[in-house]
């Protein structure tokens, strides 16, 4: 029995949730700066209600308890700014509610359906975290073991969803020690600059970065791609005294244009073998989840749906 060969079966709500993550802070900050000068204010007001809505309606707790706590540090440390950033979160999270209750559920199910009046409770059943932990510490090594490793090597789970996991087990100590300083320097960055700018990109890196430690954020091409535009805006908002501008070499410029295309390389590579894999390999008797397009682990022996 093969799989049919279409990326629509691979949908998950969730990867919405790892696209937002990157997108609240700029929201909120480009909606504070529109009412400011009304221009469009509404129409922002409204976006940020309904990151709301989308919140509440994925269930996404880990991008509500991130979010709200960034929002809540980007007030407490911007002064000019807190009264608005304050009202602009309550305003969200008031209409945010309202859009999802009219909208999405209950009152929708009640008039087209008759179903009662119900508000969704919490998730409060384990998702098996503690066993991905302890397999994916069981895999740790100093060089790390590849990309394809943990889903390749491991029946029971498709991947470790948090980005410490999937460092430490494919790249090694190195990466994952890189990863958690750059995390660290945000934070410093963030409390310590009286720039707007760099408070901004760097609240947007760490929110993204921070939901990584509580989810999966960077498993997803369009997360990874928004995480390097917040990584890219961030690293160019911090700008060195000018007495510390040197002049790149076009040596330095060499290096970066070659790497740059071996990823490109590398990536489309791997793509390729996905792609010319995927319709030749049976269904598995334990399904796992998909991403993105084909199969995370390209060995034929071992499928992984």
């Amino acid at each position: 029995m093969q799989l049919p060969e279409s990326i629509h079966t691979i949908l998950n709500p969730r990867f919405i949730n790892q696209v937002q993550i990157w997108l609240l802070i700029p929201i909120f900050y480009l909606t504070i700066i529109c009412t400011r000068k009304h221009y469009y204010h509404y129409a922002m007001q409204a976006v940020c209600a309904l990151n709301v809505t989308t919140i509440l309606a994925t269930d996404a707790q880990g991008v509500a308890t991130v979010g709200v706590l960034a929002i809540l540090l980007w007030a407490w440390l911007e002064a000019n700014w807190r009264r608005e950033i304050i009202v602009l979160l309550v305003q969200s999270i008031i209409f945010g509610s309202i859009f999802k209750l009219l909208l999405l559920s209950p009152v929708p199910e009640w008039l087209l359906y008759g179903n009662a009046f119900t508000w969704n409770t919490l998730k409060t059943e384990s998702s098996g975290q503690i066993e991905i932990w302890l397999e994916a510490f069981s895999l740790t090594s100093f060089w790390g073991l590849g990309g394809d490793s943990f889903l390749c090597m491991k029946e029971s789970f498709s991947q470790p969803q948090k980005w410490p996991q999937w460092t430490q087990i494919s790249w090694g100590v190195i990466p994952l020690f890189a990863y958690m300083t750059l995390l660290l320097y945000g934070f410093y960055s963030v409390m310590r600059t009286k720039n707007q700018v760099v408070r901004v990109t760097g609240l947007s890196l760490m929110i993204g970065l921070s939901y990584g430690l509580v989810s999966g954020v960077l498993d997803s091409p369009i997360s990874q791609l928004l995480a390097a535009f917040s990584l890219s805006m961030f690293w160019a908002s911090i700008k060195p005294e000018p007495k510390l501008i040197s002049h790149t070499s076009y040596f330095q410029h060499f290096v970066i244009m070659t790497l740059s295309l071996l990823c490109i390389f590398f990536v489309t590579n791997k793509v390729k073998q996905r792609v010319d894999i995927y319709p030749q390999i049976e269904q598995a008797s334990q399904l796992k989840t998909q991403l993105w397009l084909g199969y995370q682990c390209l060995l034929p022996e071992t499928p992984n749906s």
